[in-house]
């Protein structure tokens, strides 16, 4: 927020429980950081769906998410 108070995100996502294709799932992420300060940071996330009966992956959904770092001017 930009008075400097926190706000806590919701959180938790809703799977029907009854996919009896694609029971169980997690998500993989790598993040870039930027490389100086006020530089932007990365987060990819890829969701993957782990299917039946094998075990093999499939890709449910990708997003990247940016930032804006707080190190660099401005933000001390």
């Amino acid at each position: 927020m930009a008075d400097g108070r926190r706000r806590q995100a919701a959180a938790g996502a809703v799977r029907d429980a009854r996919d009896l294709e694609h029971p169980y799932g997690f998500a993989a992420f790598t993040v870039a950081p930027g490389r100086h300060p006020d530089d932007t940071t990365t987060m990819h996330a890829a969701c993957y769906n782990v299917n039946k009966p094998g075990g093999e992956l499939s890709v449910f959904e990708r997003f990247t998410l940016h930032r804006k770092r707080s190190d660099g001017r401005g933000h001390r």
